[in-house]
């Protein structure tokens, strides 16, 4: 069974998005450690054909920003780390667009699987390794963002205004 990836335009997807950058940018800001993007920015992926991904959230360290990045453009690199929200990660394009991560070199992958309330977490020092995160278990953040802690609940968790 193939799925898709949740529509950009539905409040799931977009409370889901806010969640997760929202305790990245926190943690991000108080350390100094780069800036967080939400949904919608686009990275060249360091490929001479022009090949372009756009996550559904991303993280560029400080170390890794380009003081060449027209701001009016996408950014000319990649990302450190990547979020993809999904139904879930049978789906053969989110397949394709893991591969074209892991090949460019992006530290860090992680798959917000809404139906299951998971996280799937690839690294690019292993690849072909994945973590699986469920409920109530803290993702191991250590390598990019030190004395985080953020749990899958944090991420999947729903407004008190959603019936």
């Amino acid at each position: 069974m193939t799925t898709r990836p949740i529509a950009q335009g539905s409040g799931r997807y977009h409370v889901i998005v806010n969640n997760v950058t929202f305790v990245l940018q926190q943690h991000v800001r108080q350390q100094g450690l780069g800036v967080v993007f939400p949904a919608g920015l686009g990275y060249m992926m360091n490929d001479p054909h022009g090949q372009m991904l756009v996550p559904d959230g991303s993280f560029v360290h400080t170390d890794n920003l380009r003081a060449d990045w027209d701001l009016d453009e996408p950014y000319p690199g990649i990302p450190d780390l990547a979020l993809e929200v999904v139904v879930d990660s049978s789906d053969e394009l989110m397949r394709r667009k893991l591969q074209i991560y892991m090949d460019n070199g992006v530290s860090q992958v992680w798959i917000l699987r809404l139906r299951a309330q998971s996280v799937y977490q690839y690294t690019h020092d292993r690849i072909g390794h994945m973590t699986s995160y469920n409920a109530g278990d803290r993702i191991n953040t250590s390598a990019l963002f030190p004395n985080l802690h953020v749990t899958v609940n944090d991420i999947f968790e729903m407004p008190d205004w959603v019936l």
